[in-house]
C-alpha cells in the first residue's frame, strides 16, 4: 500500500493557494498540486517547490513580471558590463532581446516543460528549435522556441549534441515520449 495523499487544500503559500492533488507526479516522484494564484491563474507545483528554503515558488509567475522591472534591463541593469562588446553579448546571449524572447517563450508555454508537463518554474529552459549558432536570423523568433525543463532539455542535448540542432531533431525527440 502507498503512502497516504496529504490533503493540503486550502493551504498558502506566497501567493498561492493549493485547489487539490492531481493524479500527476514529477520527475521526483512527488505528487503535483493544483494551485490557484491570487492574480487568478492556476498553475501545478509540487510541494517542494513551495517550501524549498532558497527560491520557493511563491506565485504562477505573475509576482517575478511585477518585481522585476522592463527597464531593468540592458545598460539600465545594475550587472551591465561596459567593457563587452555587443557580439560578445549575443554569444553569451546576454542582450535585451533575447531576454524578451525567453520571456516570451515561458508565457506563450504557460511556464510549463512542453515534454513532459513540469511547471514548477525556476528549472525551465527556452530551447531553439533550430540551433541558435547557425541560424542567426532565428535566434529570437517565438516561433524558434520552445519551454523545457531542465531535464528534458539535457536529454535532448544528450540523444542529439549541442551543435546544429533542428526542429526535426525535436519533432523525433518530442514523439518518443
Amino acid at each position: 500500500m502507498g503512502r497516504p495523499k496529504l490533503d493540503r487544500a486550502g493551504q498558502r503559500f506566497g501567493r498561492l493557494t493549493i485547489v487539490e492533488a492531481t493524479d500527476q507526479r514529477s520527475s521526483r516522484g512527488e505528487i503535483r498540486w493544483l494551485c490557484r494564484c491570487d492574480c487568478g491563474k492556476e498553475t501545478i507545483i509540487t510541494p517542494g517547490d513551495l517550501i524549498k528554503k532558497y527560491g520557493p515558488t511563491k506565485s504562477c509567475g505573475c509576482l517575478r513580471k511585477e518585481l522585476v522591472p522592463p527597464h531593468y534591463s540592458g545598460k539600465d541593469n545594475p550587472n551591465w558590463n561596459f567593457n563587452k562588446t555587443n557580439e560578445e553579448r549575443r554569444s553569451d546571449r546576454k542582450y535585451p532581446k533575447y531576454n524578451e524572447w525567453r520571456i516570451k517563450v515561458f508565457e506563450r508555454d504557460n511556464y510549463t516543460c512542453q515534454h513532459c508537463g513540469d511547471s514548477k518554474g525556476g528549472n525551465l529552459v527556452a530551447h531553439h528549435l533550430n540551433s541558435y549558432t547557425n541560424n542567426v536570423k532565428q535566434r529570437t523568433l517565438l516561433e524558434n522556441g520552445i519551454t523545457l525543463c531542465e531535464t528534458c532539455h539535457k536529454d535532448f542535448h544528450h540523444q542529439y549534441g549541442y551543435r546544429d540542432n533542428t526542429i526535426e531533431q525535436y519533432k523525433e525527440f518530442s514523439n518518443g515520449k
